[in-house]
């Protein structure tokens, strides 16, 4: 068996090896072409859902959430162990009679600091504003701690 040598290239005396990892990129490779094509849709894995944005101050975080369509009692504004959680469902049907059924959720860890009990949530426009009113850390003061 003979190898095929490119122009310009000195032919080596052994075969070229492929371990698996090669033969699995060249296959994702050619396949992947194949398929990214456009003809056949691919499911997305990340940025799935309304877009947010989370402001801080020195008073407050704000989360603003866009959810066009939306109604206000469709939304959930829920909180557990420090994590604020908006989700919502919403169904329907479309003018030639398919039904559709969509849902969300995304979940924030509360920083410390924060007032739980004073957060607050408003919709205006299709955006959801959550507000969440930061508590004035106590200034500490120094003191010595003695050894026993």
């Amino acid at each position: 068996m003979s190898f095929l040598t490119p122009w310009g290239r000195t032919r080596r005396n052994t075969p070229a090896t492929f371990n698996s990892s090669d033969w699995s990129n060249h296959l994702e490779r050619a396949f992947g072409d194949i398929f990214d094509d456009g003809f056949f849709v691919q499911p997305r894995t990340r940025n799935v859902g309304p877009q947010s944005y989370v402001a801080t101050d020195d008073t407050e975080h704000r989360i603003s959430i866009a959810l066009p369509g939306v109604p206000k009692d469709a939304v959930a504004v829920s909180i557990n162990d420090r994590t604020l959680t908006v989700g919502y469902e919403a169904s329907g049907e479309t003018y030639n009679e398919a039904t559709f059924a969509t849902s969300f959720a995304k979940s924030w860890t509360l920083p410390d600091g924060v007032d739980v009990e004073s957060i607050s949530a408003s919709s205006d426009d299709g955006i959801l504003t959550i507000t969440v009113p930061r508590i004035e850390a106590k200034a500490s003061t120094g003191r010595t701690i003695t050894v026993r």
